[in-house]
């Protein structure tokens, strides 16, 4: 049985590939929990690397304390894209 059908998650909650590989050396922002901005330089980072676990794809960003991973439900909770084109 599929994990994901368990889960109810379906690929709207997922990146696929052609996303991810879109956000490649995309600048990204840290969210505070209120939604707004975190107001230093440590919480700019570089979407720098794409993983695939489980069957589901992940993105990595750099920040100046290391490399975070997140899946796409995560991204969309803790970051925000700083001017970059995706269309």
């Amino acid at each position: 049985m599929n994990i994901q059908n368990i889960q109810g998650s379906t690929d709207k909650d997922q990146f696929t590939t052609k996303q991810a590989f879109k956000l490649m050396d995309a600048l990204v922002h840290r969210l505070q929990d209120n939604g707004k901005i975190k107001g230093d330089v440590a919480n700019i980072g570089v979407v720098s690397g794409i993983l695939s676990i489980n069957e589901e794809i992940e993105v990595v960003v750099k920040f100046l304390d290391g490399l975070n991973q997140y899946t796409k439900s995560e991204f969309e909770e803790s970051l925000i894209l700083v001017d970059h084109n995706i269309i």
